[in-house]
């Protein structure tokens, strides 16, 4: 989408999901966690509630990292949960908002699972914050969206 070659599944795999994703995690995980929803996701959160007017909003964030713009969803009173590829990353958000809310809305799939739960989701919002460019086929995720 963004590069000159193909990422292949081998290299996906080998980037987001290898040995946990622990070294792709590196970047994101810290002990800033709830400065980091303040200061870049609980705005992102409240420019999406000023745009969108839903009743009840239900939120699928896909490829949630370390979820983080699924905390701040919580915190603005949305029923959010979000799935990703990396265990390291779905056990490090899950850690810190169940420390904080008591609730693990993290979900680990594999990179099948990751479409399909796309597609079946009964959320009225699907986000992908910085994820479409890091799919092997995004293609997949419109049809699934």
């Amino acid at each position: 989408m963004n590069g000159r070659f193909d990422d292949t599944e081998q290299f996906a795999k080998q980037i987001y999901a290898s040995e946990d994703g622990k070294d792709y995690a590196a970047a994101y995980i810290d002990q800033n966690f709830e400065k980091r929803v303040e200061d870049v996701y609980l705005p992102k959160v409240d420019f999406l509630l000023d745009q969108l007017e839903f009743k009840n909003p239900k939120l699928l964030d896909v490829g949630c990292g370390g979820g983080y713009f699924v905390h701040a969803c919580q915190q603005r009173g949305l029923d959010a949960k979000g799935i990703d590829v990396s265990r390291t990353m779905v056990d490090f958000g899950n850690m810190n908002i169940s420390n904080r809310e008591g609730i693990s809305p993290l979900l680990l799939v594999d990179e099948d699972s990751f479409y399909n739960e796309v597609r079946n989701t009964k959320a009225n919002i699907v986000s992908t914050i910085g994820v479409i460019e890091h799919l092997r086929q995004p293609k997949r995720l419109f049809e699934a969206f």
